[in-house]
């Protein structure tokens, strides 16, 4: 078995947004390849390029080399490492994002910057998924989409109805001049 490096200059928290050490990060890329990619040539090298990729930041920190190889914004204060790269093939892509960070009272902000740029980019929510406006109070987004569904459900009665009164008006034979005024 092949040790594992040293953690005394870095912590490396295990989370859905961070690796933590090489065992579990390829645990997790096994867990996203397995669902999307289906020959085991692509399999092997998405695997191989993301160990890569890992490596590199781990790398990074230990020779303290922050300068070339980690993102830098006003958002995480350059005391983060954030790598990104995207892995494809015919029917799938995926985004995969390393994010480590050397002391851990500062976890949050890569996590921080994570859900920043994935709002910023509407990767976090779907369509159908509420967004709570802060600025408004909370909900107002939710309360919004909620007054507007319940319009169009009570649109679609109005036509159902309708529809009914005309197929008895059709079925009983009785036609009136109001009828030509009828437009659906």
């Amino acid at each position: 078995m092949t040790e594992e490096p040293p953690l005394s200059d870095y912590n490396v928290v295990d989370s859905p947004w961070t690796a933590a050490r090489p065992m579990d990060f390829t645990r997790l890329l096994e867990q996203a390849t397995s669902r999307n990619l289906e020959l085991e040539s692509l399999y092997e090298t998405f695997v191989k390029d993301s160990e890569l990729k890992h490596q590199e930041v781990m790398v990074n920190f230990t020779n303290k080399d922050i300068e070339t190889k980690m993102h830098t914004s006003k958002i995480n204060q350059g005391n983060i490492a954030l790598k990104r790269d995207f892995f494809e093939d015919a029917k799938s892509k995926i985004l995969m994002i390393l994010c480590e960070s050397p002391n851990p009272k500062k976890l949050h902000m890569p996590i921080s910057t994570l859900e920043y740029g994935a709002k910023a980019k509407g990767i976090v929510h779907g369509t159908q998924t509420p967004v709570k406006d802060k600025a408004r109070g909370g909900d107002f987004f939710s309360a919004v989409m909620l007054g507007s569904r319940i319009a169009a459900m009570d649109r679609e009665e109005e036509v159902v109805s309708l529809r009914a009164k005309l197929e008895l008006m059709k079925g009983s034979g009785s036609e009136t001049n109001d009828m030509e005024d009828w437009s659906l």
